[in-house]
């Protein structure tokens, strides 16, 4: 505490002997800085104080905190001085100083007053300037209030009375406020957004136009630019940096980086005060101004200014076959690989503009859970065009099947991800043949789709040598499989299923193993061998059934009688057979087995045989000759099963053995679009026909799409519009319907439409011009020679006459229908008009003649092996017919 004695008018002698005291004295000790209040006190002794102040309110408090300490760059506040005493107090000054200065600095702005202490309550007006006065330019910053008492002249001794509020005090503050008249940005270079950038980052430049800084007092003084969410959380956080030159602060940022996925989202641009105050530990060296800032920005807090809805960013890219529609697609070499091949792709990338990338991107390929399974690799364009190539792993995700698992590419550099639609898929099925020959080690080779050519599948025990070979082909078959490391495994199995022998083999660049050679052995019966190939993560597997007989059988054989080798579900299959014994000439005669012959029926579900039944067979009228019949399930798992009948049968003592395949193909249907009666945008709308041409009820899946190309199936999320639905339809039905799509924009399409049972299908296509309403005819016009897939025909497009036969006519009913529906197609056939000279030809020559036909079911085309034509009937002559066209 520094202590003065009241001066009294004594000798000069005393004052100096009390010199060496007030000397000593220490200082009042300091408690601000104070918002609004510089304070300082000098004590007498303990017997009472002197106070002086300089602040924003007119009272007599000690230093503290005042609310009213902030105003606006260029602004201005009332300043108090004020003064009080209490207790004794110590001698008035004999000078006041009151003055403003910068921040912690020793730059002065405003001398406020130097003389005589005023009165109390006296006020001073301060402007947020450069000067102090309203005359200066507006700054922004944080000031210091000082104020400062002294005694000078007779009867004060030297720093006797020389206290200020920086040394002796309390600080006080006074905080200009900045304004924010703008956030400019730099112009778009194309469009309306900032979007990806075609050959590298595409930056964007934000400058926020400020208020000045009072002065350069360090790095305190700093800001930022940042981007946010339209209002939302902050995106991207500028570079903290001093505020810029002449109040302009720029920030920079990249399009490419951070925005949102989806594009077409405004954001926002802040202008954000980051830096403290160096006399107001805690506090912003200055705040967003309450008023007078941009018309166009918005004070969202004291120390935040934002301009909203400053810019747009789109920053999507896109995949493209041709480098002008975004179509979000990529080719590859194939449509399906096996695990261990090369994958090549290629592909352009182009961002919300359209423009084409030329730029390096790092490309992978996705399964369809989104895991990378190829890459990342680093791809620079040629032509803007990118290829990507890599080779399937031995564990990337597969199916073994045709259909395989779908991969997409995918597109990523800084934060961009794009993935495009499905390119290709990869299964993990090999093809196989199991190829045996008899007494032949030889190859004699077959090659897919007749793989089960040249091969031999009976042979006489203890005299004949079966030789086996397999053939390994890729999923596609076109490409033979080049093992190694014995890939390829034999398995022989005996007729009850048990195991006889294994040997492993290779194959080699014709993707043929060498001979396995077999002799065979007892006991007899239908034998198998099975050959199974597992290489680079892919595998495949075939079955081929053996006949071993007796060395006797040989003088003895088993016939198949109308042998029929496709069903569908729910059908009966009928098995007829005839024992037989060689004559002298070396044919065969018949003759009948010592007891019923037996069958077994089995099919083989990819690692063993599954047996289904076995029985007796019934003695039939003719001689040597038997049956037995089999339901087959209405169970669509059924469909697409391969079954074994196995045929035994003793004659004269001598066992002998036949076997015979038969194929489960469901109930099959016919689809068939016999126009487009709606070509117009928005809605295009086809009619179609579906048949069911199995012998029992179905459900059926269809599906129907637009596309622009004919060689795009319906499915794979590429069509331009695409629907599915299921229908029952009882057998020989027809399901007449019209499917309907939405076509937004005009141009050429193809409208196709394809039903399902189980894995087989039959598909129907017609291209059709969608046309704006009232611009043409809404029915796509016929043009010439123009067919639809699935076997359908056009509808005719004038009328046509048939007449019905001639009365009296003694027509069997089951020809009566045969006929109903040749007069049915013959009917659609009239309607092209190229054929007319051709059926009228037609007609003549059958009006004249008569036509001997079957009474039998029209013949079903499959994709499976034809059933073998019963032998025909006694023909019958059919009536005759008139055709009348007007």
């Amino acid at each position: 505490m520094f202590i003065v004695v009241r001066r009294v008018h004594i000798s000069g002698v005393f004052l100096a002997a009390c010199a060496a005291f007030f000397l000593s004295a220490p200082a009042v000790s300091a408690a601000g800085p104070w918002k609004g209040d510089a304070f300082v006190s000098q004590d007498n002794a303990g017997l009472g104080t002197r106070n002086f102040a300089l602040r924003t309110v007119n009272d007599q408090n000690v230093g503290m905190n005042r609310a009213s300490w902030e105003l606006n760059a260029g602004a201005s506040i009332t300043l108090y001085y004020k003064t009080w005493t209490t207790g004794v107090p110590p001698d008035a000054p004999t000078n006041v100083i009151l003055r403003v200065y910068s921040d912690n600095g020793a730059a002065q702005i405003i001398q406020l007053h130097n003389g005589a202490a005023p009165a109390d309550g006296t006020t001073f007006t301060f402007y947020s300037t450069d000067n102090g006065l309203d005359t200066g330019t507006p700054v922004a910053g944080t000031y210091r209030l000082y104020v400062q008492a002294q005694c000078a002249g007779l009867g004060c001794l030297t720093g006797e009375y020389n206290i200020n509020s920086d040394a002796h005090g309390d600080k006080g503050a006074l905080r200009g406020g900045i304004k924010v008249s703008d956030i400019a940005k730099n112009p778009y270079p194309a469009g309306t957004a900032y979007a990806y950038g075609p050959a590298g980052d595409e930056n964007m430049t934000f400058t926020a136009v400020t208020t000045d800084r009072l002065e350069d007092t360090g790095a305190n003084q700093t800001v930022r630019v940042s981007t946010k969410r339209n209002a939302g959380s902050v995106i991207e956080n500028g570079s903290t940096q001093e505020l810029g030159t002449g109040g302009s602060t720029i920030g920079v940022f990249v399009a490419d980086n951070t925005y949102d996925p989806t594009g077409g989202t405004d954001y926002d641009v802040q202008f954000e005060i980051v830096g403290n105050s160096n006399l107001l530990t805690g506090d912003k060296w200055t705040h967003i101004a309450t008023s007078g800032n941009g018309g166009n920005v918005t004070r969202d807090s004291s120390t935040i200014a934002r301009y909203a809805n400053r810019f747009a960013v789109d920053p999507r890219i896109y995949f493209s076959i041709d480098g002008a529609a975004a179509t979000n697609d990529a080719t590859s070499t194939f449509a399906i690989y096996n695990r261990g091949e090369t994958v090549t792709s290629t592909f352009r990338l182009l961002n919300a503009r359209s423009e084409a990338l030329s730029r390096a991107m790092n490309v992978s390929a996705v399964n369809a859970s989104g895991s990378v399974e190829g890459g990342p690799t680093a791809v620079t364009p040629s032509a803007n065009v990118y290829t990507f190539a890599y080779t399937v792993g031995t564990a990337d995700t597969a199916t073994n099947d045709t259909v395989g698992s779908s991969k997409k590419l995918r597109a990523t550099n800084t934060d961009q991800t794009k993935d495009s639609n499905n390119v290709f898929a990869v299964s993990s099925l090999y093809f196989i043949d199991s190829h045996p020959q008899l007494n032949d080690t030889s190859l004699n080779p077959d090659d897919f789709p007749t793989e089960d050519a040249n091969e031999t599948t009976s042979g006489v025990i203890s005299a004949d040598i079966f030789s086996f070979f397999a053939h390994v082909k890729n999923v596609r078959k076109d490409t033979n499989i080049d093992t190694s490391g014995s890939a390829v495994t034999f398995t022989v199995t005996k007729p009850d299923n048990s195991t006889r022998t294994t040997q492993t083999s290779d194959t080699g660049s014709d993707g043929w193993t060498s001979n396995f050679d077999f002799a065979l052995e007892a006991p007899g019966g239908a034998w198998a061998v099975t050959a199974s190939a597992t290489f680079n993560g892919n595998s495949g597997t075939d079955s081929e059934t053996l006949n071993f007989v007796s060395p006797y059988a040989g003088n003895y054989a088993i016939y198949a009688v109308g042998w029929n080798q496709t069903y569908d579900i729910g059908e009966t299959a009928r098995f007829t057979i005839q024992t037989a014994e060689r004559n002298d000439s070396g044919g065969f005669d018949p003759l009948a087995a010592d007891s019923a012959p037996t069958y077994r029926l089995r099919y083989w579900n990819g690692s063993n045989w599954t047996e289904l039944t076995s029985s007796a067979m019934t003695p039939l009228a003719e001689t040597a000759t038997y049956e037995v019949t089999f339901s087959i399930p209405s169970d669509s798992s059924w469909i697409g099963r391969r079954i074994a009948v196995l045929f035994s049968a003793v004659i004269a003592g001598t066992q002998i053995n036949e076997s015979r395949e038969i194929e489960i193909v469901g109930s099959p249907a016919q689809i068939v679009i016999n126009g487009i009666p709606d070509r117009t945008v928005p809605t295009v709308a086809a009619s179609v026909r579906i048949t069911n041409e199995g012998t029992i009820g179905f459900e059926y899946h269809y599906e129907w799409c637009v596309v622009t190309s004919d060689s795009n199936e319906c499915g794979g999320g590429d069509d331009v519009a695409y629907a599915s639905a299921a229908k029952f339809i009882q057998p020989g039905v027809n399901f007449d319907t019209t499917l309907t799509l939405d076509v937004t924009q005009t141009g050429s399409y193809f409208f196709k439409a394809a039903v399902w049972w189980s894995n087989q299908s039959s598909k129907a296509s017609r291209s059709f011009t969608a046309i704006e309403p009232g611009t043409g005819p809404e029915a796509e016009p016929e043009p010439s020679g123009t067919t639809t897939s699935g076997g359908g025909l056009l509808a005719p497009t004038r009328a046509v006459t048939v007449s019905a036969a001639p009365a009296g006519a003694d027509v069997p009913k089951l020809l009566e229908e045969v006929w109903k529906k040749i007069s049915e197609i013959i009917v659609r056939i009239l309607g092209l008009e190229d054929r007319v000279a051709k059926l009228e030809t037609r007609v003549t020559v059958l009006e004249e003649q008569p036509r001997v036909v079957a009474p039998s079911a029209p013949v079903r085309v499959r994709d499976v092996v034809a059933r073998p034509p019963d032998p025909p009937p006694t023909p019958v002559r059919e009536p005759r017919f008139f055709i009348r066209m007007h």
